[in-house]
Parts: C-alpha cells; structure tokens; sequence
C-alpha cells in the first residue's frame, strides 16, 4: 500500500508551490480542475509563484537541515504548548486503546466469557457506527467537541465495563466494551484530523508523524503493563482509563486552532 502511495499519488500543490515547483503544482490543479468538470480558465503558473513567493523549502538545505529546522519550529514558543499537549493525547489513547484492543480477546477469556471470539467480533464491528459518526458529524459539531465528547464517553463506558466484570452477564460486559470501542474510533478518527490541521503545511507532516511515533510508543508500553495487569482485569481497566483521561489534553492544547470550516495556514506566524 505505501509502494502505491508512493507511486501512483501525487504530492500535493500547496507542496509543490512551498517547494518552488510551479510547473508541477500547476499540471497537478489543473488535472484535478478537469476531474472534477471544471470547465473554466486553467490555471497558469505564475499565479501559483505570487500566491508562494517567499521562500520556505530550500532546495539547497539537506533533509537533516530542514528537519532540524521543523523539529525547532514545533517547539517554538508559539507551538510547543500545542505540540506537547497532542504528544501526551497520542500516548495516553494509544496506551489506552490499542493497549486493550490487542488483549480483548484474552480479557473476555479471563471474565468466564463463554464464546470470547464472538464477543471480540462484536467489539470490533463496533467501530463501523463510531466511524461514521465522525465522518458525518465533524464538520457540523467540530473537531474539539467531538474528541471532547469521545474521550470523555470512552472512559465512562470503560467504568462501566469494569463494573460489569463484578457479576453483570455477558451482555452487559459486551455492551459497555462495544461503547468504549465505537466512542475511542470517533476520538480516533478526529484526533489525526485536528492533529493534522494545526500545523501548518511546512509543518505539517513533521508534527503528526511526530505524534504518531509517540502513539506507538504508548501502544507498545500498553503491551507490557497490560500482560502485567491481565490477572486483575479490574485494575487493568482503571490503569487504561487514567491513560485514556491525557486525552483530554488534545482539544484544549491546540488552544483557538479549530480549523473546522477554515482554511489551513501555510506557515507558522
């Protein structure tokens, strides 16, 4: 799939331009513009050089240079706030969400669950109507409110898995994992789309895979307290919500950089 990615995905114009390479943003909008039945004036190059006059990518700078430059930039005074904020998000939910899908399975087993593959499938289908919530709602709700209301809902629903553990049937404990699991991917879905908005575009790419190195930091720590934890699955689950609660970090970190219905900066001012 990167291989396709790599190959057959054009870089984007905004990119290209930052970059200097008008002629190719220039091709690329313009066969996009065709696509999608645009049948007015194309677009012509010097256009695309006066909207990217200033010079942010050098060709000269070799990639340490520019990404010793980015990573300096994140931790600037106007963006470390944010960026340390979306560090500790990614981790807490990475800890506390792949942490717990990787060992569902063998959770269920651990509480008498009698077909515990059934009910894993059953937690995992769960993601469908998170997913779609998010795609249909985050444009009108907005990115902060949404994550709010994900991370808040995750670790309700995790209290009440583990106080279902104490007696409660199986349909209990299914129903309140399935709510964990359909609210964390609505978290999910719009945590990488807010991470990603508030950065700008020379940043951009830097910051989230930033985030995301952290997150699989978080995601592997969760293995090994998580296999600790398993003989206590009581506890395992209030470890998982305290880690799930930096999630709250992220919408408020990014301070007023809600780009919902905006259009995305280019460069950090």
């Amino acid at each position: 799939f990167g291989f396709f990615l790599v190959t057959f995905i054009p870089k984007s114009p905004r990119f290209l331009g930052m970059s200097h390479n008008y002629d190719e943003a220039a091709r690329i909008v313009n066969r996009m513009a065709r696509k999608t039945g645009y049948l007015g004036e194309p677009m012509e190059v010097a256009e695309i050089r006066g909207q990217f006059a200033r010079d942010v990518v050098r060709s000269g700078e070799s990639t340490f240079a520019v990404l010793q430059k980015a990573i300096g930039l994140l931790y600037s005074p106007k963006l470390w706030g944010t960026t340390v904020g979306l560090q500790l998000t990614w981790f807490g939910m990475s800890f506390g969400t792949y942490g717990l899908i990787t060992w569902i399975t063998t959770l269920f087993k651990e509480v008498g669950l009698h077909d515990p593959y059934l009910c894993a499938l059953i937690f995992n289908a769960s993601q469908i109507p998170g997913n779609l919530f998010a795609t249909f709602m985050v444009d009108s709700l907005g990115r902060r409110s949404i994550l709010t209301g994900g991370v808040v809902l995750s670790i309700a629903s995790l209290g009440l898995f583990a106080f279902t553990l104490k007696g409660g049937s199986a349909v209990y404990v299914v129903t309140a994992a399935s709510i964990f699991q359909a609210c964390s991917t609505t978290s999910w879905a719009v945590l990488g789309l807010l991470s990603s908005e508030v950065y700008p575009t020379e940043l951009r790419s830097t910051g989230t895979g930033l985030l995301a190195a952290c997150g699989r930091v978080g995601a592997m720590v969760a293995q090994f307290v998580n296999s600790a934890l398993l003989k206590s699955p009581v506890m395992l689950l209030l470890v998982t919500m305290a880690m799930l609660s930096f999630g709250l970090l992220g919408p408020y970190s990014t301070g007023n950089r809600d780009f919902t219905n905006r259009p995305l900066g280019d460069r950090v001012v």
